[in-house]
């Protein structure tokens, strides 16, 4: 662990030439095979060469690493990746490059008390959230700058809030994160999501077995009839098309509205937790361990596990 803690700043995660698009990896040398057009999965494995490198091997070894040597690790990529912000002329006042985000909370907590989900998704704090930093590069959300007189606290934005009388001295910019997740497990009086951007498991929506308290990820109308209706999905999509759709990710999908904004959503939800994590505010996404945890670092699943 002492030699893994010098040497993990110098070695990829993902090298070269795992990641080759000759030899069937994620991506290629500038563009991700995602763009070209292939899906990746756990089917890809067999069906690509995976080429053996330092990087994997090192995934596969992960576990005889100590949680201090991660948390080190995670903590310089964090700081080695945050965007740079020059200091303002008065000590006490954010630079111009710190942007001020203006969200109502009193609108908000009066339209996710009604029941028009129409309302719920245009007034709730994360919908202003998501409008107000529209067009935001990612290098923005990067920032970690510190101010003078707020408590350490790492910020990528200011909070104005609006009719509320505060100045942000961190406290508000907490209070955002927190009201944002607390919004997307918000169920409504029928126990569906408020916003349909997190779904309850179905452990959840039954109030039986392990993890009642989880959500999952909400899918389109179109996606959740075809999981929900296997049998109907041979109406929706020939076996041609099935095909395409389990090796290609260009294979379009009729889309409406409604799918796009829920893909929005989701998105900007990973955005607003990449951000809290690297400024050290906790909240809480009360995911799944094996459907969305594991996936993301890779880790082997047992589906039959999951699905019982």
């Amino acid at each position: 662990n002492r030699r893994a803690r010098f040497g993990l700043p110098w070695l990829p995660l993902r090298s070269a030439q795992e990641s080759s698009a000759i030899l069937g990896g994620l991506s290629g040398y500038g563009t991700s095979l995602e763009r070209a057009g292939r899906t990746w999965d756990v089917k890809s494995q067999s069906l690509w060469v995976q080429a053996p490198s330092i990087s994997s091997r090192l995934r596969n070894c992960r576990e005889i690493l100590f949680t201090s040597t991660k948390r080190s690790f995670l903590d310089s990529v964090m700081d080695a990746t945050t965007t740079p912000t020059p200091l303002s002329h008065d000590e006490y006042e954010l630079p111009r490059e710190v942007r001020t985000v203006r969200v109502n909370r009193l609108k908000a907590h009066r339209a996710m008390a009604s029941d028009d989900t129409g309302t719920k998704k245009k007034h709730s704090v994360i919908s202003q959230l998501q409008r107000e930093m529209r067009g935001w590069s990612g290098a923005t959300l990067r920032r970690g700058f510190v101010a003078k007189g707020h408590g350490g606290q790492k910020r990528a934005f200011k909070v104005k809030l609006v009719g509320e009388g505060v100045n942000d001295y961190s406290g508000p910019y907490r209070e955002v994160f927190t009201d944002a997740m607390h919004e997307v497990t918000d169920l409504d009086p029928s126990g569906n999501s408020s916003l349909g951007v997190l779904e309850p498991s179905a452990n959840n929506q039954a109030g039986v077995g392990e993890g009642r308290d989880l959500f999952v990820f909400a899918l389109p109308p179109n996606e959740s009839m075809m999981i929900n209706h296997p049998e109907k999905e041979q109406y929706v999509l020939s076996s041609e098309e099935r095909d395409l759709l389990n090796s290609f990710s260009s294979i379009t999908h009729k889309k409406d509205e409604n799918s796009r904004e829920i893909e929005e959503a989701i998105s900007y939800l990973g955005k607003l937790v990449g951000t809290a994590c690297r400024h050290g505010i906790p909240v809480d996404l009360p995911l799944p361990l094996g459907v969305v945890w594991k996936r993301l670092t890779e880790e082997s699943i047992d589906v039959a596990y999951i699905l019982k």
